[in-house]
């Protein structure tokens, strides 16, 4: 058996077998002899499975990684906030708000989870979180959705 180190792991003194790096790691290292060598997986990107040299994947749609993430889908943008691309978003602050006329729920996201349309009698501002968060004020009503102000909201 090889008892060099090759990228995606190490190989201790006197070991036999290469020791993979674990999840939420990478390396690229050749002869690497301690996890040192095993780098946490960069923000935006996760390595989700062991004995990677490269991360496995940038950050799906709905969500954010921060550094040293297994899974594209550990952090969801928080409601208000969304993330339609694989932008590898790497905190929850660089999940856009919401846009004007529409509600994000934690996690939102095209193509699994998208933007809902504000709720009829109500008004959905930029960063709205949920499509009933801001009824139209006492004696206003509408029968559209997608309003952003209460301004539009009719007597």
């Amino acid at each position: 058996p090889d008892s060099s180190g090759s990228p995606g792991g190490y190989c201790p003194a006197g070991s036999v077998e290469p020791t993979p790096c674990p999840q939420g790691t990478h390396s690229r290292s050749w002869n690497a002899t301690s996890s040192a060598a095993c780098q946490s997986c960069p923000a935006g990107w996760s390595c989700d499975t062991a004995g990677l040299i490269d991360p496995s994947a940038l950050c799906t749609p709905g969500h954010y990684c921060g550094g040293g993430v297994i899974r594209s889908t550990d952090s969801p943008c928080p409601a208000g906030r969304y993330n339609d691309e694989f932008l590898g978003l790497t905190a929850f602050t660089s999940c856009p708000l919401c846009p004007a006329g529409f509600s994000c729920y934690i996690g939102t996201g095209a193509p699994n989870q998208p933007k809902r349309p504000c709720a009829v009698g109500h008004y959905c501002p930029e960063g709205t979180a949920y499509d009933t968060q801001y009824p139209c004020p006492p004696g206003t009503y509408t029968n559209r959705n997608n309003l952003v102000n209460a301004s539009e909201c009719s007597p």
